[in-house]
Parts: C-alpha cells; structure tokens; sequence
C-alpha cells in the first residue's frame, strides 16, 4: 500500500516543471509550479475538503491539485465501473469551485492499466474478462491486476471513462495512472509482445485520444525505468521489460517521477530530462 508519493513532474525532453515540495506560505516562488497530490473526499467529506482548499492549500501556495479519483465517480455512461461512494457531478462542480476561486488547477487521476481489482477500482468488477491475468487467483500483489490492453473493448471503455471525467472536472489534463505494473503480456491476445511494446501501444493510444480533445497526459513515471539501471526496486522501477517504452511513448507526455523514500539523488530525473 502507498503510504505517501512525492514528486516530480517532467514533461519528456523538457526541464523540471514543479517540485517535490511546498514554497514556504504565501511565498510562491516565480516561474515554478507546486502541485499536490490528494485523495479524493468522500461525499460526506466534500465542504470539508473546500475549506481545506481555502483555508491552507491556497495560503500554501500550491496551484495544482492531481485528485486521485480513480474509480469513485458517479459515471453515467458507464455506471457497472462507479467505485464505492462515489463522488457526484455536483460534489465536483463544488470542489472546481473551490479550486478555481483560489487559482488553482484541478486535475482528476485514475488508475488506466494497473492497480485493478474486483472491488476498489470497480472495472474489473464489471468486466471481468478485461482482467490481463485472466482471473488468476495467484497474482503477485491482488491489487495490481490490469486491464488488458489489447481486449477489444477496453481502450473504448477506458476512453468513455476519461472523456467523461474530464468533462465533469471540466479540465485541461489528466492522470492516466500506470504506475506499478506487474501484470502484463500475460493473457493469449498479449502474451509473446514486448512488454514495452505493450505498455507503449497503450499509453500512446490514451495520449493521443486526449490529444484529439486538447487535454494533456500525465502519467506516472515507474514502469519506463529500468530496475537495475536506477537502483530502485520493483515498485518504483520495472523489472519486466516495461522500461523499454521509454524510447517508444510521445515526447510531450507529463511524467510524474514519484518516489517512496528520500534519497541523496534521483537519477530518474535525469533520465526523463534526457
């Protein structure tokens, strides 16, 4: 389980765009961005949560929110993939309020490859046959099956999700997720395609929808990092072939390069930057 992620976020062949931590309060610092990522409320929770936008993020001097809303929002088109207490248009239109009037950018993430389950992300739940491990009870870590990227059905149901995410949080970018893949190239329609090749097709594919609707991608940035290249283990570095995506996903992706624990470098900056 996460316990807290912090980061950088970097678009691919540009320079560092935001910091790993806050500017001392009401002291922004000029040309820099400083974003934090937040759990969504729960409904109950929501005036809650816009005091807590106006009363410490805003004084903070954060002006982007990356909201992990996953799976928890009261989805029309397709309401089988709806998590548990779900978060309606109007509890969204009341935290975009709430955000806006403080000059901040709400953006939503969800978990768009891995990190499913049967019954926190709600995809899986209602279509089981997309899971990439085909049901496999032994899986390496139960809440990191994913949703195989070559099902027929899946890059249009993903699609709808986002494109109906976005809509609501009237947003200019999202958060596709991808972060810890451990399931992949598994089932018969992937299984003897380069994983890299796999987690590529997908991500471009994801990207370049947005694109079409002039929304920006964000990604996570673990699974184009080659384990034993960087030092980091399984959960922040791919040990499954998945790095070789890096020379294979569009250059004006947003990554964001999270880590676990504080190190004296990070040189997974400097491979995005590169």
């Amino acid at each position: 389980m996460k316990f807290m992620k912090f980061l950088f976020l970097l678009t691919l062949g540009t320079s560092v765009m935001a910091a790993p931590t806050a500017p001392q309060a009401n002291k922004p610092i000029e040309g820099r961005r400083f974003a934090i990522c937040l759990d969504a409320p729960q409904p109950k929770d929501v005036d809650r949560f816009c005091s807590f936008v106006n009363d410490r993020l805003a004084k903070d001097g954060f002006d982007t929110i990356v909201l992990l809303t996953r799976y928890r929002f009261a989805f029309k088109s397709h309401p089988e993939c709806r998590g548990n207490d779900p978060l309606s248009e109007a509890d969204v239109k009341k935290i975009l309020a709430a955000c806006r009037a403080n000059k901040i950018e709400l953006i939503p993430k969800m978990n768009l490859l891995g990190h499913q389950d049967k019954v926190l992300t709600c995809l899986l739940k209602g279509h089981p046959d997309m899971d990439e491990s085909c049901g496999n009870p032994k899986v390496a870590h139960d809440y990191c099956r994913s949703i195989c990227p070559r099902h027929p059905a899946s890059f249009k149901l993903v699609c709808d999700l986002m494109d109906e995410m976005t809509t609501a949080f009237e947003s200019k970018a999202i958060h596709i997720g991808c972060d810890e893949v451990f399931e992949i190239g598994k089932c018969p329609r992937c299984k003897g395609t380069p994983t890299g090749k796999l987690f590529a097709d997908w991500v471009n594919g994801l990207k370049r929808h947005n694109d079409k609707r002039n929304i920006k991608t964000m990604m996570w940035g673990d699974r184009l990092l080659d384990s034993k290249k960087v030092g980091f283990g399984e959960w922040e570095a791919s040990r499954n072939g998945t790095f070789e995506a890096l020379s294979l996903v569009d250059k004006d992706l947003t990554i964001c390069d999270w880590h676990y624990e504080v190190c004296k470098a990070y040189p997974s900056v400097d491979i995005f930057s590169e």
